[in-house]
C-alpha cells in the first residue's frame, strides 16, 4: 500500500482543530499551509496507524519528520515504526 501523506483540502479546518485540540498558548497553535505543489500534508510529529483486513488487524507507529533543511521539496518525511 502506499500513501503519499496528503489529505483532502475539504479536512483543513476539522484536522487543524484537531492538532491544536490540547494547544493552550496561541502562539503555538499549528496553521497549515498548502505545499508548493498546491497539496495538504499530514504536519510532522507521531501517528497510529491502525489497518484491518480479513480479520487481522496491524497497528504500527507512522512518525513524519518535517522536510529537510535546504530541500527543494516541502513535502514530510515518514518512517513507519
Amino acid at each position: 500500500m502506499k500513501y503519499d501523506l496528503s489529505f483532502d483540502s475539504t479536512m483543513k479546518s476539522q484536522y487543524e482543530t484537531w492538532l491544536n485540540k490540547d494547544v493552550k498558548d496561541t502562539n503555538d497553535k499549528v496553521k497549515l499551509k498548502v505545499a508548493d505543489n498546491k497539496v495538504y500534508y499530514l504536519h510532522p510529529g507521531k501517528y497510529k496507524v491502525v489497518v484491518e483486513g480479513n480479520g487481522v488487524k496491524e497497528e504500527r507507529e507512522l512518525v513524519i519528520k518535517k522536510p529537510r533543511e535546504g530541500s527543494s521539496s516541502s513535502v514530510p518525511e515518514p518512517e513507519l515504526r
